[in-house]
């Protein structure tokens, strides 16, 4: 209809009298189209309203309009003018979230721009933004015990920016995230700590035991196939080699020391501690009911230890110093299942058929964290976080088979989501060890 207008104008302007009144009419219509062309007039009415919030500054209004325009107008002729605009848009958009120092809105509204419509040339600018962005949000996370997210944006920082200011820092994030080890049936498998790369390291091993720095595992070969118990072996993930440490057939749960250069395991005669040379350094007091060891405090030289009383009853949780002398901690009524010593010593998670509990070693208190029946899971084997901020354990749901990796904070509880290519998750075993601690093994 705009159209006709200016047609049937310029043709009233030739027809009429005199070169001065046409040459008028014909720059009026010309000033007519200039600004029909200028302001978009002959877009549709949202778009024209799109653009008026871009020119108002108002990104966000403006992509969501933009956005409904094409899904309601999929064939639309001019579906590639408004994605331009788009990408024009989501970029701004991005910039003015920095401005506001909103990075987790400021990433996502990037990532529109480097996923969604890539062909624009606003997509050099969005990469060059992203990376103090996704520093940002992952630093953050990963304060807040939020490993998940503090993966996803570091290994993307590394993976898609290779070159960015922020990439030590995001390789030093990664570490602090981390590797988790569980078993899936007989054999021990390893993962990212946000759950990818799932994959199976050791056949044949139980109860895998990171070190501090994530290179090695300790773990049990049993010498029968329904045997929970047996030699202490130690893994070498740079170099895959196997290492006898203890050539036994009832050593269990093994721990590896803070340091990194000792192992211990419970066995019939009391806990025994090895060299990672395979030298044998001491052996704790017999114990009639052995159980399993939780942990390795640094100084002075102690574990966490987990007994029944000899006559039954509750388990007692004791602190054994390596020179022998034992010290109690605490007693609890509830049915234990596992436990698990923060790295920095200050506490140990506890599961039990009512949920999963936190033992203060300063006060020794246990603190009830997660109740079963308010979140209808199971809570089996326990590990702490390497910054000793989050608990994961193996939560069972409605059914036999639904065995699943959990996190729990402060703030949160929510699953940690794995999945192989080609093939289904890997089900965690709720009675065996599971560990975590420093490395990004998997990582691209």
């Amino acid at each position: 209809m705009i159209i006709s207008v200016i047609v049937e104008g310029l043709l009233s302007a030739y027809q009429a009298k005199g070169c001065k009144m046409r040459a008028r009419s014909t720059l009026v219509l010309l000033s007519i189209v200039m600004m029909i062309l200028l302001t978009g007039c002959g877009d549709p009415p949202e778009i024209r309203n799109m653009k008026t919030l871009m020119r108002t500054h108002k990104w966000e209004k403006a992509t969501s309009v933009g956005q409904q325009y094409l899904e309601a107008n999929p064939q639309s002729k001019i579906k590639d003018k408004v994605r331009k605009e788009l990408a024009k848009c989501y970029l701004e958009y991005g910039k003015a979230l920095i401005g506001e120092r909103n990075f987790a809105d400021a990433v996502v509204a990037l990532e529109k721009v480097t996923t969604d419509y890539k062909e624009f040339p606003q997509v050099e600018e969005a990469m060059k933004e992203l990376p103090r962005c996704r520093a940002d949000v992952g630093r953050k996370a990963l304060v807040g015990g939020n490993f998940i997210e503090a993966a996803n944006q570091y290994s993307k920082l590394v993976e898609q920016h290779p070159t960015a200011g922020q990439v030590e820092e995001a390789r030093s994030g990664l570490l602090s995230v981390g590797v988790i080890t569980f078993n899936v049936g007989p054999d021990i498998w390893m993962a990212n700590a946000n759950g990818t790369r799932p994959k199976k390291i050791i056949e044949n091993a139980l109860d895998g035991y990171l070190s501090p720095e994530g290179g090695r595992i300790a773990f049990i070969r049993p010498k029968t196939p329904d045997a929970d118990h047996g030699a202490l072996i130690l893994f070498d993930l740079a170099t895959s080699q196997e290492t006898v440490l203890l050539d036994v057939d009832n050593a269990k749960r093994p721990v590896i020391s803070t340091a990194g250069d000792e192992v211990a395991v419970m066995t019939p005669d009391g806990f025994k501690i090895v060299g990672i040379d395979g030298t044998a350094k001491e052996t704790g007091k017999k114990a009639s009911n052995y159980n399993l060891l939780a942990g390795w405090l640094t100084d002075p030289a102690q574990l966490l230890v987990f007994h029944k009383k000899d006559k039954g009853g509750s388990p007692l949780l004791l602190l054994e110093r390596t020179a022998g002398k034992t010290e109690a901690v605490a007693e609890t009524e509830k049915g234990l299942r596992d436990a698990y010593l923060a790295p920095d010593g200050k506490a140990a998670a506890l599961s039990h058929e009512d949920g999963l509990s936190m033992l203060r070693l300063s006060t020794k208190d246990v603190i009830d964290l997660v109740s079963t029946p308010n979140i209808h899971l199971e809570v089996h084997s326990v590990a702490f976080s390497t910054d000793s901020r989050t608990i994961m354990f193996v939560g069972k749901g409605k059914t036999d088979s639904d065995y699943r990796l959990y996190f729990y904070n402060k703030l949160d509880l929510k699953p940690l989501e794995m999945t192989v290519d080609g093939g289904a998750a890997p089900v965690p075993d709720p009675n065996r060890t599971i560990s975590w601690s420093k490395g990004w093994t998997f990582a691209s």
